[in-house]
């Protein structure tokens, strides 16, 4: 970002202070005219930045958080409707994942729900309504664990021989722990791995083919601790910034086939994770934010086409 036109003058106190006056003597007729002036003022700016409203700041400007990432994550933002689709929520029978099901019916969605527990599973596809603007709507579930490897190959089956098509994946599963590196057994390690990482690929391997047909889109939940690593959680961390570059990959890979990657970087949401960590206890935490309310803003930037959500958007 190029630095401010303005002049600064060094107070009693030794403290920067902008001087008006100084200011205005620094728009001098002779250099507001000069070729370099002018050129310099011309130069498109970036789309992630807007002007700060400081009239004495010409050349310094905000930072569009949600545009820049989209740009870093090199894709495009496009409105993507999801009525008459039909989508996989992955942790459908957690709390954030039955939120993120109601939403996406409620935009005219067909669902499938896929988690561990077969039972929340029945009564969240139960729930769903039936009826979209665009037809009746068809929903299903399928239990099992992402640490099988074999469950993409059955959830393949169960898409084409109900409802025929995918056009989507919202991945809301995973695990958590808390504790030193020291202290987290390797076998903690190895699940957090499995689940938020090896297992999503996995899937993400078998239904792929299905995404390329109908130019659909996959969307995880790196978390915010994908980006801002936190002490007491090495390994968890590091498994949601593996899943967050993952998708940024992705994201380049199937760019020719229309597919779009979303990157979620969710914060601290109240779904209850937390208390079933695999090991160790939560640090004080803030209060978390509504997962209905997340549920919502994940499912508006789907429709948006963000490659990447940052925390930001979430506040």
């Amino acid at each position: 970002m190029a630095a401010s036109a303005c002049t600064r003058q060094t107070g009693s106190a030794g403290v920067n202070q902008r001087s008006p006056g100084v200011c205005q003597m620094t728009r001098a007729r002779s250099r507001a005219s000069s070729p370099a002036t002018r050129a310099r003022s011309a130069e498109p700016r970036a789309p992630w930045t807007r002007p700060r409203g400081d009239p004495c700041i010409r050349h310094t400007f905000d930072v569009d958080w949600t545009a820049l990432l989209s740009h870093v994550a090199g894709g495009t933002m496009s409105h993507r409707s999801l009525s008459g689709s039909h989508v996989v929520v992955l942790g459908a029978s957690g709390v954030l994942g039955g939120y993120l099901a109601r939403a996406l019916a409620g935009r005219g969605a067909g669902v499938t729900g896929v988690g561990r527990d077969g039972q929340r599973l029945g009564a969240l596809v139960d729930s769903l309504p039936t009826d979209g603007p665009d037809g009746p709507l068809r929903h299903g579930w399928i239990g099992g664990d992402l640490t099988d490897a074999g469950l993409g190959d059955r959830l393949v089956e169960h898409l084409r021989s109900g409802p025929g098509r995918l056009d989507g994946i919202v991945n809301a599963a995973g695990v958590v722990a808390f504790g030193s590196l020291v202290d987290t057994p390797d076998e903690v390690v190895e699940e957090l791995f499995l689940t938020n990482v090896v297992g999503p690929l996995w899937l993400l391997r078998r239904t792929l083919p299905l995404l390329v047909d109908s130019r659909g889109f996959v969307a995880q939940i790196s978390g915010v601790v994908a980006d801002r690593p936190t002490a007491g959680m090495a390994a968890y961390g590091a498994s949601k910034a593996a899943l967050a570059a993952a998708d940024r990959a992705l994201g380049l890979e199937l760019r020719r086939s229309g597919v779009a990657v979303v990157d979620l970087r969710v914060p601290h949401t109240e779904t209850g994770l937390v208390g079933r960590a695999l090991a160790g206890a939560a640090p004080r935490l803030p209060q978390g934010l509504d997962p209905a309310a997340v549920a919502e803003r994940i499912v508006a930037g789907i429709e948006e086409g963000t490659p990447v959500v940052p925390a930001e958007a979430f506040a």
